[in-house]
């Protein structure tokens, strides 16, 4: 079996091999289903003996696997929220004014 890592963060969601996990267990799915429908295409080649249909229908199935891995791999880098690391200060006079200018404000 082989062993894959997975990512979690506090500023991340889980990921199975760069994917998000509900988008790798669609794509897991879709491999497996994959799999049965191109032993499919291989049964029916060996009854018919049309190359040409073979071809064209795995040509199809890599097709839809590829597109469908490219867009859930581009849909789960999504970029990490970036917190800015200024430290900021406040003091009780800052503080008071700021309350003392709402005060004024709302006063008149």
């Amino acid at each position: 079996m082989e062993r894959c890592k997975v990512y979690k963060g506090l500023d991340s969601p889980c990921r199975i091999k760069g994917l998000l996990t509900r988008f790798f267990y669609v794509m897991f799915i879709m491999r497996i289903m994959s799999v049965g429908a191109f032993i499919m295409f291989l049964i029916e080649l060996m009854e018919t003996g049309d190359m040409g249909s073979f071809v064209i229908s795995v040509a199809i199935l890599v097709g839809i696997l590829a597109v469908c891995q490219r867009i859930f791999y581009r849909r789960s880098n999504i970029p990490k929220v970036k917190m800015n690391k200024a430290i900021y200060t406040i003091t009780n006079r800052e503080l008071y004014k700021v309350i003392n200018n709402k005060k004024k404000a709302l006063n008149g």
